[in-house]
């Protein structure tokens, strides 16, 4: 019997079995597929010598490192969902930048009045902002402009550059800008005076269609308790001005006016508006604010856009569900802009 095609069986068998199941017994296995053979067994079928040893470490070393390349390759997986979360909110082009524990004081704060920080994650955040060695807070408005996401810078170059080519200039297109700043500037100065009971209140014509669109809204304002007033968030610095907090359609709310080419019936389509509007909220309430006035918790909002062309102006009442939502969002732009922030520190 000629046992060169059995011994070659048996290896061929026995390794594929150790490359299944690299964790068997290599002799075991072989001992039993080559007791059957004749005792010519053992002799080389090749000029190839084969390693037992080798091969069965092969195989467990190969089975191993497929284990790591999974392993890795689940992590990387992780990783990476963890760096687009990470980059959703931060989108730091450093993928080393590595960020401090204590930023987490931005993204826990607290919405109301009451409500306990951790004291010593905010005493490092406050060491870190004043060696910035800042002249004056960011504003609302820079927090909100300086973190923009691509798509939105998309929309607002394609928006100027498409208003640039109808005005003929871009020395036109910055005094129709500046245009709607003071048409803006106007309507909160009519609308102030209206809610203060002032007299000789005088519209200018370039703003008449905003007035005759908003007036009728004015009614529903009652009992005001603050007008155009400043405001500072003491926990994660920044500033603003808001508008007007009063009971609006009997509801204690705080309000911005807003004046628009475009309709706007939907809250979704305003923007980062109610970014702005949780903004303020937030400030008030955790601000000396709500004492000065002797009021509760800010909980509403709403967000009034009044048109040019006269139409009824459009109101969007932001319940209080809807403010801790936008406040939650606006968190996660204030926590960009302080990481930006950081990042030009280290690059200094």
């Amino acid at each position: 019997m000629n046992s060169m095609p059995c011994l070659r069986r048996t290896l061929y068998y026995t390794l594929r079995e150790v490359k299944v199941h690299p964790n068997i017994d290599m002799y075991s296995q072989l001992f039993h597929r080559l007791r059957h053979l004749s005792g010519s067994g053992f002799r080389a079928c090749s000029s190839k010598v084969f390693d037992l040893n080798q091969v069965a470490r092969s195989n467990r070393e190969k089975s191993s490192l497929d284990g790591v390349k999974r392993s890795i390759s689940q992590k990387v997986v992780k990783k990476s969902k963890a760096k687009a979360i990470k980059e959703e909110v931060t989108q730091t082009p450093e993928d080393e930048l590595e960020i401090p524990d204590w930023f987490s004081t931005v993204m826990e704060l607290p919405f109301y009045a009451q409500e306990e920080i951790d004291s010593s994650n905010h005493a490092q955040f406050k060491e870190f902002v004043e060696g910035l060695d800042i002249t004056y807070l960011p504003s609302v408005s820079t927090v909100i402009k300086q973190t923009e996401s691509k798509s939105s810078q998309t929309v607002l170059k394609r928006w100027k550059a498409s208003k640039i080519k109808e005005l003929g200039s871009e020395e036109q297109f910055e005094k129709y800008h500046q245009g709607i700043i003071n048409d803006g500037l106007n309507l909160h100065k009519c609308i102030e005076m209206t809610l203060k009971d002032e007299e000789d209140v005088k519209v200018k014509g370039s703003h008449e269609g905003h007035w005759e669109s908003v007036k009728a809204v004015l009614g529903d304002v009652k009992n005001v308790k603050s007008l155009e007033s400043d405001c500072v968030h003491p926990e994660v610095f920044y500033r603003g001005k808001f508008d007007c907090i009063a009971e609006f359609r009997d509801t204690l709310c705080l309000i911005e006016w807003k004046t628009s080419s475009t309709l706007k019936p939907l809250l979704s389509a305003t923007y980062d508006n109610p970014l702005q509007v949780a903004a303020y909220m937030g400030a008030v309430n955790r601000s000396g604010i709500l004492k000065q006035l002797d009021i509760p918790n800010v909980t509403n909002g709403a967000l009034v856009f009044a048109y040019g062309t006269g139409e009824p102006a459009t109101v969007h009442m932001m319940s209080q569900k809807i403010c801790e939502k936008y406040w939650r969002k606006w968190k996660q732009r204030l926590y960009l802009y302080w990481v930006q922030q950081y990042q030009k520190s280290l690059e200094n």
